[in-house]
């Protein structure tokens, strides 16, 4: 493993059920080198990346080995992916199968502005892209104590995802979470379909003094309506 491929991909943590397909997350990191974890990622995976640009957001398979962080002026960091000239890499992850390249949300970019609360008695639609008839949608809703009397951290919060119809099927993915953040809260960072299944994966982010904690979701082999399959730290330089 070359040194600057192990400083680029800082990887916490791999989550593997059974033979089910294995991931591994990674964000492009915004700490300093000395930082966060020097982890490496594991190769025999496919690599991908999911890009913003102003018409939506695109998948690319990668060749990690290629990419490198560069040296802004005293500081090491942050680590870009330098792909193409006006794109933002939101994530990077590698996947134990072949996925298709191309569109996979077509968020506009105001919404990458700001962090997205689900807060109690709220919900979100969560969807995914096309006509296809085996598309899907959900609502995601923030459960617990009303916001006329909400106070942090949230102890008694849920997060649930809700199919449509007369007969919709809910999960609660809250306990999934191993960090929800000093709000008690996980953070809605992304939503769209990379594994292309038609049915929404997500990616929520929690924070703390100690750093930022990610986790993402994907439906495919999912028991119910998602799974989470992996999870990326980093920590605060302070």
């Amino acid at each position: 493993m070359k040194p600057a491929i192990t400083s680029l991909f800082l990887v916490l943590s791999i989550w593997t059920y059974g033979q089910k397909s294995k991931f591994q997350l990674v964000v492009q990191s915004v700490a300093m080198e000395d930082c966060a974890d020097h982890l490496p990622i594991d190769t025999t995976l496919n690599w991908y990346s999911v890009m913003h640009t102003d018409s939506g957001d695109f998948m690319i398979s990668i060749d990690p080995s290629k990419y490198t962080y560069e040296e802004r002026g005293m500081k090491k960091g942050p680590f870009e992916l330098n792909l193409t000239e006006g794109q933002k890499s939101l994530f990077v992850f590698g996947v134990s199968k072949t996925l298709a390249e191309g569109k996979v949300s077509h968020q506009d970019l105001e919404y990458y502005n700001y962090q997205q609360f689900i807060y109690p008695g709220q919900q979100q639609n969560i969807y995914v892209l096309g006509n296809n008839p085996k598309r899907q949608s959900y609502t995601l809703h923030g459960t617990g104590c009303g916001t006329a009397d909400l106070h942090f951290p949230v102890k008694d919060y849920g997060l649930v995802l809700k199919t449509s119809g007369s007969s919709p099927t809910t999960q609660d993915i809250i306990k999934e979470f191993s960090m929800l953040g000093e709000t008690g809260m996980p953070i809605l960072e992304w939503f769209g379909d990379i594994d292309g299944d038609f049915r929404p994966d997500l990616l929520f982010t929690s924070g703390s003094t100690k750093g930022t904690h990610y986790t993402l979701f994907v439906s495919s082999e999912a028991e119910m309506l998602v799974r989470k399959v992996s999870t990326y730290d980093h920590g605060n330089c302070y």
